[in-house]
C-alpha cells in the first residue's frame, strides 16, 4: 500500500500525489491560546499521556492546566508547559495510529524531539515524559536575569548572520527553521532594540512565544 487508508478516506491526502507519511513533531513555540483545553475536550489520550508524566511523584499536570476554575490560555511555566506539549503530541499520535496511520518516519522541531523518540520506539512515553519534565525544571530554576526570547526572522541563515554580526546588541543564531526563515536569541532587556534593527534593515520579524533563549549559550547555566 502507498498511503494509509484512512488517509485517503479521511479526505486529507490524494493517493496519487503522496506515497509515505512522516510525523513531524512541533516544539514549544507551537502552544497557542486555549491549545490543551481544545484538546481535552476532543483527545481522550491527552489525559492519559497527561497522567504518565505526572508519574514518580512528578505535579498534576491536569489539576495545574485545568483547575476548578477552568484554563483556557497556554500555562506559563516551562515544568507545565513542556511536559504538556510533548503529552499532547503523544497522545495525537495514538489517535494517527489508531486510525491505522502508521509513518513511515518520525522527527521532532526542538522540544519535539522527544516526542519523535517516544514515538519511534526509541524510549518510552514514561521516560520521554520524565526526562522533559526534568529539562523542564531545570529551565525554572534560571534566575529572571538569565531570561531571554527568540525572534523568528524572515531572512535566510546567511543573511541573518551577516546581520548578527554588525547588530546593535548581542544576538545568537538558534534555529534554522527553513530556507527562508532562521531564529535568533537574544536577552529579553535588548528585544526593542534588535526590532527596531530589524525593521530598519527590512527583515520580517516575529516573537517566539516561549520565555527563554532556547538552544543558545544564554540558557547554559540550565544545562
Amino acid at each position: 500500500p502507498i498511503v494509509p487508508s484512512a488517509l485517503v478516506a479521511l479526505g486529507i491526502v490524494d493517493r496519487a500525489v503522496m506515497r509515505k507519511v512522516a510525523f513531524l513533531f512541533p516544539g514549544q513555540g507551537s502552544a497557542g491560546r486555549g491549545a490543551f483545553l481544545q484538546f481535552r475536550e476532543t483527545v481522550a489520550d491527552f489525559a492519559h499521556a497527561l497522567a504518565g508524566a505526572g508519574r514518580e511523584g512528578r505535579a498534576d499536570y491536569a489539576s495545574r492546566l485545568w483547575p476548578e476554575s477552568g484554563l483556557a490560555e497556554t500555562p506559563d511555566r516551562d515544568s507545565v508547559l513542556q511536559p504538556a506539549t510533548v503529552a499532547l503530541s503523544l497522545a495525537l499520535a495514538r489517535l494517527w495510529l489508531k486510525l491505522g496511520i502508521r509513518p513511515d518516519a518520525v522527527a521532532g522541531h526542538s522540544l519535539g524531539f522527544y516526542s519523535a523518540l517516544a514515538v519511534s520506539g526509541a524510549l518510552s512515553e514514561t521516560d520521554a515524559l520524565n526526562l522533559v519534565t526534568r529539562r523542564a525544571e531545570c529551565f525554572d530554576a534560571l534566575a529572571p536575569e538569565a531570561a531571554g526570547c527568540l525572534l523568528a526572522l524572515s531572512a535566510d541563515e546567511d543573511a541573518v548572520r551577516e546581520l548578527v554580526a554588525r547588530a546593535p546588541v548581542m544576538l545568537h543564531v538558534s534555529n534554522v527553521n527553513s530556507p527562508s526563515q532562521t531564529v535568533v536569541a537574544l536577552r529579553t532587556p535588548d528585544l526593542q532594540a534588535a526590532l527596531r534593527f530589524f525593521e530598519s534593515a527590512g527583515v520580517g520579524s516575529r516573537l517566539v512565544p516561549v520565555g527563554w533563549a532556547f538552544h543558545s549559550p544564554l540558557v547554559r547555566p540550565a544545562a
